[in-house]
């Protein structure tokens, strides 16, 4: 699949395959509940949409879910989001917001790369992206 932006008649297009598309993206929310494109309300929603025309659609991964402490990249579940949309759509074109937060790991190795603030204790952030 291959995306361009082209100017014609003066506009910028939105072209994928060479074929001028509506820039209208369906985002799923990052919230448990909603965020992943296989399960049952987010893939109706999906098809909802794709029923409507729309066939750019988006989807949310976090960091921490493809790379462990051992530092080795495991897309499976971000391959899953992907195929869970083109089960909908199948001529979906579909992007991937990765959130890339500091992994909880990673900050407790370097502390020193943290940000901090002079007056206020550290708070420690609640995964709830998992």
């Amino acid at each position: 699949m291959a995306s361009t932006i082209e100017n014609r008649d003066g506009r910028p297009r939105l072209m994928i395959n060479g074929v001028e598309e509506a820039p209208l993206i369906y985002g799923l929310t990052d919230s448990p509940g909603s965020r992943w494109t296989w399960e049952e309300m987010p893939a109706r929603n999906i098809a909802v949409f794709a029923s409507n025309g729309v066939k750019l659609f988006l989807a949310d991964i976090w960091f921490e879910q493809m790379i462990g402490e051992d530092d080795q990249l495991d897309i499976t579940l971000a391959r899953k989001q992907v195929a869970g949309v083109l089960e909908q759509c199948p001529d979906a074109a579909v992007m991937l917001r990765v959130h890339v937060n500091a992994l909880q790991w990673w900050l407790d190795r370097n502390p020193s790369e943290m940000v901090g603030y002079a007056d206020v204790e550290l708070e420690q952030e609640q995964p709830w992206s998992l």
